[in-house]
């Protein structure tokens, strides 16, 4: 997951138009698809039921805590460098 989230980010800091800059986003979101997924596995090897259920709440509000800054500081980040610099 790792390895196709990279290679989408890739394609998006390389991106010469918006058709490339689209598919390396998709290519971006496919990998990331993968990581919830494991992580989730992971804590179901590791944790009892109940335990797990409180972990995965953990995870999930570091996930929408994580989703609802990076607009915000992905957008103060471009408005001084280049938009390529957030993919780098």
């Amino acid at each position: 997951g790792l390895g196709v989230y990279l290679a989408g980010t890739g394609i998006a800091l390389l991106a010469p138009s918006v058709e490339w800059l689209t598919a390396g986003r998709v290519v971006q979101a496919v990998g990331t698809s993968a990581g919830l997924t494991v992580a989730r596995a992971v804590m179901g090897d590791l944790f009892e039921r109940e335990t797990m259920a409180r972990m995965i709440a953990y995870l999930t509000m570091a996930m929408v805590i994580a989703n609802a800054l990076a607009p915000a500081l992905g957008g103060a980040l471009a408005e001084f460098v280049d938009w390529r610099t957030v993919f780098g």
